[in-house]
This record gives C-alpha cells, structure tokens and sequence, in this order.
C-alpha cells in the first residue's frame, strides 16, 4: 500500500531544498558545458587568425622576392662628394 506523505515544515523544507540542489546541479552543468563550448570557439578562433596571419607573411614574402631584382635595378648611384 502506499504511504501517503504528510507535508510538513520538515519535509516542505527538505522538498526545497532538494529542488535547489537539483538547480544547482543543473546549473553546475550548464556552466560546464558553456566553458567548453568557448574554449572551442577560442581554440577555432586563434587557428583561424594565425591561418590569416601566415597567408599574409606568405604573400609579403612572395611580393618582396619578386620586386627585388626590380629595386636593384632601378637604384640610382649618386656621386657623393665629401668636404
């Protein structure tokens, strides 16, 4: 047979408090699963940044290799004249 609870101030406070450790718990979770998700989106973040970053080095260097023989060659020699 089932027993029929009487609610009390002792089993009301310990339904509250069950109810809040429950939240607790809940919200512990939640916290977790957000820290997680950011450290993802960080960890996404600066790969992409640096992937940015190299393909600019890349394209500088590649730009200077080029543009190199032409600065040679278009340098004015000037006659310097010391006193």
């Amino acid at each position: 047979m089932p027993e029929i609870m009487i609610i009390n101030a002792t089993n009301l406070a310990n339904l509250r408090a069950f109810n809040l450790l429950g939240t607790a718990i809940k919200l512990i979770a939640q916290k977790q699963q957000l820290v997680y998700a950011l450290d993802k989106i960080k960890s996404k973040k600066n790969s992409e940044l640096a992937n940015a970053f190299v393909k600019v080095f890349n394209l500088t260097s590649l730009l200077t290799i080029i543009w190199l023989p032409l600065c040679w060659l278009t340098d004015r020699k000037e006659d310097i004249e010391y006193c």
